[in-house]
């Protein structure tokens, strides 16, 4: 079973209903953080690093 937090579970949903589609970290943040969140943009890039390392198998990837 995968254990997610809400805000990792909130981008993994995120990013899976919009798959194909260049994503903004400001769209992100947006859809995710919400219109209130003032702090440092590089949290995205964080909680996808968080995601990378639970190892996801993500449909939209190929296996290498």
């Amino acid at each position: 079973m995968l254990e997610l937090t809400p805000r990792e579970y909130d981008l993994l949903v995120h990013l899976l209903n919009h798959q194909q589609q260049v994503l903004t970290r400001d769209q992100l943040l947006t859809a995710v953080w919400g219109f209130d969140y003032f702090g440092d943009t590089n949290v995205v890039d964080v909680y996808i690093r968080y995601l990378r390392k639970k190892k996801i198998d993500y449909p939209f990837e190929k296996n290498s």
